[in-house]
């Protein structure tokens, strides 16, 4: 089922209802990587967004590359060698820490969430469902 979608289809209930009696109504938005408000706010914490495997954006992973065991620094450049490693498909975490960007002192995955109130009716508003992406990016 697509909630961006204004209808939600079933097979039939034993109400009498037919399927189009019932509409759908999103209540919240991911925060998946490839969205531009959130592509624009990993950009601007010193991340990267690069498309991964099976065509899902993920938040880039900048990591020190080890070389036996101890972290390689380029002595010509005074620099860490790193490599980037697509990792995190969502834009919007609690507690991964490998995001943080010491240079600028913020972490390149918000920890922010988007809070809204509903009232719900109890006329209009006959059930919700609580799900995660696991359920409907599969």
């Amino acid at each position: 089922m697509d909630l961006d979608t204004d209808s939600v289809s079933s097979g039939g209930s034993s109400d009498g209802r037919e399927e189009s009696d019932y509409d759908a109504v999103p209540l919240t938005v991911d925060h998946k990587p490839d969205c531009d408000i959130e592509r624009q706010g990993i950009e601007a914490r010193g991340g990267k967004v690069r498309c991964g495997t099976r065509g899902v954006s993920r938040v880039v992973w900048k990591r020190r590359r080890p070389i036996n065991g101890h972290t390689v620094v380029n002595r010509t450049h005074s620099e860490l060698i790193t490599e980037e490693i697509p990792f995190l498909g969502v834009a919007r975490s609690l507690g991964d820490l490998w995001s943080y960007n010491p240079d600028i002192g913020e972490y390149i995955v918000s920890c922010v969430p988007d809070v809204s109130h509903r009232t719900l009716s109890i006329e209009e508003d006959h059930f919700i469902v609580l799900a995660s992406d696991g359920l409907w990016n599969v």
